[in-house]
């Protein structure tokens, strides 16, 4: 045997007897790792978004482009991290921006806080929030603005598309541009509340007729119409959390499924018209708290009602308003 190959079969085990102890060893040096690539650069760039029917956690939802949207419920922040939203648009902590499970991809909607009185404008460019009982989830800038601070925050707010808004947002969006909420059009100051005090209702001859306190509206009334942005806290009037388990058309069914559900919590059954169709909303509730309303929530979709929600109404009752 040449000598070439002598030490070739030496040296080749205690090579292989190296190797495996720098795999078992972690005190043992290793060839430095080559270095990572650097992170992609986002394009800013964009596109109009529907969307097909997509569920979450057993839920379906069904985006649309809807001609009105004015729900209450619970925003919640989002978690936002690197990478691109649902229509393509670079995610940005410091954006006014949200994540809605529905709405066209952008659109721009007004979300008033009804705990302080507080509101913004936000792009919705995003799909979300996971949680059934959230309305929307706002980044950091936007919730912050809303006066909700820190990480796991909630509010009670309104949601109110901003049709004009978003259709110029969309238009812009279908040739791949990004519009900032400073091109669209400037929203009307919000109104102020009328001063409580004294009121005196006369007759027509001059007399006076009634003397008493004015109604105190609740923040559900106060802001439901109103638009523009407005970052100070204000006093607001109590309002109430509520969970809607089922909506019918159906006086009789609506009996039944409420008695199915009063183990869970008080329930209401409220009455509404829209466009001359009578329903009737099954209500669970008032309910103390977030906290409440969740466990509430979940124990409804268990019992099969998937498209039941999270609303806030007012001190009067689960009447929408």
């Amino acid at each position: 045997m040449r000598p070439a190959t002598v030490l070739k079969l030496v040296l080749l085990p205690a090579l292989a007897l190296v190797q495996s102890a720098c795999l078992l060893d972690p005190d043992i040096a290793r060839p430095a790792p080559p270095p990572s690539p650097p992170a992609p650069v986002v394009a800013a760039t964009t596109s109009w978004v529907v969307g097909e029917s997509y569920q979450i956690g057993g839920i379906w939802y069904y985006p649309t482009v809807p001609d009105s949207y004015n729900r209450t419920g619970i925003a919640s922040r989002l978690d936002v991290t690197h990478g691109v939203t649902a229509n393509g648009e670079p995610r940005d902590a410091n954006s006014l921006a949200a994540a809605h499970r529905i709405l066209p991809l952008p659109s721009v909607v007004r979300i008033e806080n009804l705990d302080n009185g507080r509101a913004v404008i936000v792009r919705v460019n995003d799909r979300g929030p996971e949680h059934p009982g959230r309305l929307i989830a706002l980044t950091p800038r936007a919730a912050s603005d809303l006066g909700m601070a820190g990480e796991g925050s909630t509010a009670r707010v309104r949601v109110r598309l901003l049709r004009d808004e978003s259709r110029h947002a969309g238009l812009a969006a279908r040739s791949g541009r990004i519009t900032s909420l400073q091109n669209t059009r400037p929203a009307a100051p919000i109104p102020q509340a009328a001063p409580v005090g004294a009121v005196t209702v006369t007759r027509g001859n001059g007399a006076p007729a009634v003397s008493g306190q004015a109604k105190v509206r609740s923040a559900v009334e106060l802001v439901g119409r109103s638009s523009g942005v407005n970052l100070a806290d204000r006093p607001m009037a109590e309002t109430r959390l509520y969970v809607v388990a089922t909506i019918s058309p159906n006086r009789s069914q609506a009996d039944t499924i409420a008695d199915t559900l009063r183990n869970i919590d008080r329930v209401e059954l409220t009455r509404s018209t829209l466009e001359k169709s009578v329903s009737y909303e099954v209500c669970i509730g008032p309910l103390r708290s977030v906290e409440r309303s969740d466990t509430v929530l979940a124990e409804v979709i268990a019992r099969g009602y998937r498209r039941a929600r999270s609303v806030v109404r007012t001190a009067n009752g689960c009447e929408r308003s």
